[in-house]
């Protein structure tokens, strides 16, 4: 589909918003202007309502009131709410809950002033060469005026971020560069798909939309063995790009540890440590001197305690 065709599909939209005596959006109003009904199988249903539910669910805060985000978005008065609602409340649990990320360990959040980093990249940059940016709905689903920090991302944080992900929940625009030029690949009215009966929200060209981005920006879980063939493609680090928030550094250490500490349990509960064909005998002294000074160095909670204690 090319620009003006895609900028078509929105124009109603942005002629809504530009009339005044629009004064909100009822169920109604949310739905986006006719449209050719599609085929729907039963996943794309299912992300359909995942969404619906989740919009209905995630309550926020208005006033001196708790609403829904649907309920939010459907008094039609976008926002100045990057950094109250948006960014912190609302795509955290939108990504967690549709698309599999677990915040502060698959996905970081980087709070770091006027645009300065992407507000949530992933740790896994090599399978996932992608950032995410959120915005205030006040932008609405056009999502314009944000091309000269999309450029910066992508040119900067290439080859670690080949793709830009713009949204305010309210909807999507995913940006890449092609020959140095800035492309609009995929477009997504989340409002749309909030209004009408489930059946008539997924049978929407959005629909389609909002199932291909899912596929395209969930988080995947890798085995062991591709996991290393990912370090082995990985490109160098990008300081300016990447995820540096202290808190998510030391999660991530922590988990580590934390896998390390399990798997020498493990071993040393089915007793591989006791097995000479493993560990001869006389290089336990010193092995067991490496254990406790490494047990000591990490914090741990009593040596004498644990089973590997009986190594010695």
């Amino acid at each position: 589909m090319d620009q003006t065709a895609k900028d078509d599909d929105y124009a109603s939209d942005e002629t809504y918003l530009a009339n005044p005596s629009c004064a909100s959006r009822t169920d109604a109003q949310l739905r986006p202007p006719p449209a050719t009904l599609m085929p729907v199988d039963r996943r794309d249903r299912d992300l359909i309502r995942a969404w619906r539910e989740f919009a209905t669910s995630v309550r926020v805060q208005t006033g001196a009131s708790l609403v829904s985000w649907a309920d939010y978005l459907a008094t039609g008065r976008g926002r100045a709410d990057e950094r109250t609602l948006v960014a912190p409340v609302v795509f955290p649990a939108f990504a967690e809950r549709l698309l599999s990320w677990q915040l502060g360990r698959t996905l970081a959040a980087e709070i770091s002033g006027v645009e300065g980093r992407p507000d949530f990249t992933p740790a896994d940059a090599v399978t996932h060469p992608f950032v995410f940016d959120t915005k205030s709905t006040s932008d609405w689903t056009t999502l314009g005026g944000h091309d000269d920090q999309v450029h910066r991302y992508l040119t900067k944080g290439h080859p670690r971020i080949r793709q830009v992900v713009v949204t305010n929940l309210v909807g999507i625009r995913v940006f890449e560069l092609e020959n140095g030029t800035l492309r609009d690949t995929l477009r997504v009215n989340l409002a749309g798909l909030l209004g009408g009966t489930l059946e008539q929200a997924a049978a929407l060209p959005d629909a389609a939309r909002f199932v291909l981005f899912v596929d395209r920006f969930r988080f995947r879980h890798l085995s062991r063995p591709e996991k290393l063939a990912r370090v082995r493609e990985a490109h160098a680090w990008n300081p300016p790009f990447e995820a540096t928030s202290p808190e998510w550094v030391l999660e991530r250490l922590d988990s580590v540890v934390q896998a390390l500490s399990k798997d020498v349990a493990a071993l040393v509960d089915s007793g591989a440590l006791t097995d000479v064909s493993i560990v001869p005998g006389y290089q336990r002294p010193a092995v067991l001197r490496e254990l406790r000074d490494l047990e000591e160095r990490l914090g741990g909670c009593g040596f004498r305690s644990n089973p590997i204690s009986r190594f010695g």
